[in-house]
């Protein structure tokens, strides 16, 4: 099990931030949102739904983490890079988010 949260923040329009802590420290991974679904790791998924399984099935191969560790952050719409943070950790205990592998 990996406890993950997605989260949208006003500094990043256009993107959905997804956080998980595959040991203890926090990975961010952005989301763009785009007519046709959500461009995660260079695939459309249709549906939320379907990044989720996506994200389950493949985060922990080789591939995943080639893509994880290249991945750039978008721009920010203002400075406050603080509010990532703040707005990132404020979620409460990620032991208790409820998320569980299927």
């Amino acid at each position: 099990m990996i406890p993950y949260k997605f989260c949208i923040l006003d500094v990043y329009p256009q993107h959905i931030v997804l956080a998980y802590k595959p040991k203890d420290t926090m990975v961010r991974e952005f989301i763009r949102i785009k007519p046709k679904g959500y461009q995660f790791h260079d695939i459309t998924h249709s549906s939320i739904s379907q990044l989720i399984a996506y994200f389950k099935k493949e985060f922990k191969s080789t591939e995943y983490r080639r893509k994880a560790k290249s991945q750039r952050s978008p721009r920010a719409t203002n400075s406050s890079v603080t509010t990532l943070s703040a707005n990132m950790t404020a979620g409460g205990d990620w032991q208790n988010t409820g998320d569980k592998w299927d």
